[in-house]
């Protein structure tokens, strides 16, 4: 990573890391294999803080519990999130596949 991304980001990298310490006691479960916060960080970590936030921002529409299981026109499972785009199950958390292997 250049230094001048490194130099802009580190707010953002802080913020996260802060979070991995200091919050996340509520036993959120996020719906994504990678973590929200943890593919937020390394988009920042590649791209810098621009691509990080507008990754931040697509992931906080997507990543809440306003999820639908269901298919889509391929048959293929997953769940429609909150800001409506269908997720398949091949980038989804386990608890949530479990959860999708047996409602469906």
């Amino acid at each position: 990573m250049k230094l001048s991304k490194i130099i802009f980001s580190w707010p953002l990298l802080l913020l996260i890391r802060m979070y991995w310490f200091l919050g996340n006691r509520q036993k959120n479960r996020c719906l994504f294999k990678v973590t929200c916060s943890r593919w937020v960080y390394q988009v920042t970590l590649e791209k810098g803080i621009i691509s990080g936030m507008k990754c931040l921002f697509k992931r906080y529409k997507s990543c809440r519990s306003n999820y639908r299981i269901t298919e889509n026109s391929d048959n293929l499972e997953g769940i429609k999130a909150s800001d409506g785009v269908f997720y398949q199950k091949d980038i989804l958390a386990d608890w949530l596949v479990s959860e999708i292997e047996r409602k469906i």
